[in-house]
């Protein structure tokens, strides 16, 4: 059961990378986002995380 809850949790995390709705602050600070990676195994779901860093409105620079 837990196996197919997490899942489940994977694929609506996904789904919002593409059609989730953006988040916004009502400050005027921007943020840069640092991500890195130390095995090669956990670049594959590098696209979605962006997507889905992309989507806050106050994140204005991300590095990989």
């Amino acid at each position: 059961m837990r196996a197919w809850l997490k899942k489940v949790w994977y694929v609506l995390w996904a789904l919002n990378a593409y059609v989730g709705k953006t988040l916004s602050l009502d400050t005027p600070q921007q943020v840069t986002v640092l991500i890195t990676y130390y095995h090669p195994a956990r670049m594959n779901h590098i696209g979605l995380q962006v997507r889905n860093i992309l989507k806050c409105a106050f994140v204005k620079k991300v590095v990989v």
